[in-house]
């Protein structure tokens, strides 16, 4: 079956409104000091941004003449992985955490050094965070044995802080997905004539949480 840029369309405005039901039920089991439970649904709605993010990306493709099937839309999207990359923004190394005792000289080769290692040492980052994501909500869910260790993970012990990171982590990128959709839908373009002609939800803005406290 291959797949309309009207159907692509509204499945990405789909997957962003349940974007934001995960992120408002992260929010209020936060709330209620459920951390772990806060956790899991945070890494949920990151995913399902990025979910929304490979449908809108298929869109531009089927309107630029790409034929996609829907076994090929459900085997992209079967991959936990490839949903989190799409969905969680570059990780930002502390640079402070690599700066030398002294910065070297501009423009002299140990300044080139530095920036090359630097480069890596983000893009190493920035590979690492779709399996890192992940097994922070396996920890936040299941009881499982640690290796070498003769204990056990237990999810309740996921602290407030790593739950308040995980929401903001998942606010970010819904409300940064959320903008940018509402920009395409103002955009004279041929995604815009096709929005217009299917029903779509309206996005609702990223919560406010006034319960935070850092």
């Amino acid at each position: 079956m291959e797949l309309t840029p009207g159907y692509l369309c509204r499945g990405t405005f789909l997957a962003a409104e349940q974007a934001w039901h995960l992120l408002h039920d992260a929010n209020l089991l936060y709330g209620q000091k459920r951390y772990a439970n806060s956790l899991v649904l945070s890494v949920y709605s990151v995913e399902e941004v990025g979910r929304s993010r490979i449908y809108l990306e298929s869109t531009k493709q089927v309107l630029q003449g790409k034929v996609i099937t829907l076994e090929d839309l459900r085997k992209r999207c079967r991959d936990h992985m490839e949903k989190l990359a799409q969905g969680r923004s570059p990780e930002m190394i502390h640079v402070a955490a690599f700066i030398p005792p002294e910065f070297p000289a501009p423009g002299s080769p140990e300044e080139s050094k530095f920036a090359q290692h630097w480069q890596e040492l983000r893009k190493a980052r920035e590979a690492a965070a779709p399996r890192k994501t992940h097994a922070e909500r396996l920890q936040a869910l299941y009881v499982d044995p640690i290796d070498g260790e003769g204990e056990w993970n237990v999810p309740s012990n996921i602290e407030e802080f790593d739950a308040l990171d995980m929401l903001y982590v998942a606010g970010y990128e819904y409300e940064k997905h959320r903008t940018k959709l509402n920009r395409l839908l103002q955009d004279r373009t041929e995604f815009q004539q096709i929005a217009s002609r299917v029903p779509l939800p309206n996005l609702p803005e990223t919560i406010c949480f006034p319960d935070w406290k850092l």
